[in-house]
């Protein structure tokens, strides 16, 4: 009876130290597991953040601003204020010329003017 005992208390030891390296093992398989799912999970976030984002020039950004346009807008925009601005130039530079043709002409009348009176004294 008492090695009866004895044999089952030995048998009940080493299930027990089984069962302890069977936990031992599957904690450790675990932390592996978890350690690889944190690795997996850096890799795909710093590989997102390399990914090349698609910009299209026609598409504003939208930020939800009233005056918000595209870049293509914005270019026909600049376009635009360009050609007013050197039509403004080119109408300013009309206005100036045709000023001092007007002055030179005052001034030959009065040369002739004068030269006339000129003459008569």
């Amino acid at each position: 009876m008492v090695d009866e005992k004895r044999k089952r208390a030995a048998e009940i030891s080493e299930e027990s130290r089984q069962l302890k390296l069977i936990l031992i093992k599957q904690k450790e398989e675990d932390a592996r597991r978890k350690t690889h799912l944190v690795q997996e999970i850096k890799t795909l976030q710093t590989s997102r953040l390399k990914q090349i984002k698609s910009y299209d020039p026609t598409k504003s950004s939208g930020l939800g601003f009233l005056c918000e346009m595209s870049l293509t807008e914005l270019k026909e925009q600049l376009l635009s204020t360009k050609i007013k601005q050197n039509e403004e130039i080119a109408r300013r530079n009309m206005l100036v010329r045709q000023e001092c043709e007007r002055r030179k002409n005052l001034m030959k009348n009065c040369q002739q003017v004068l030269e006339r009176h000129k003459v008569i004294n």
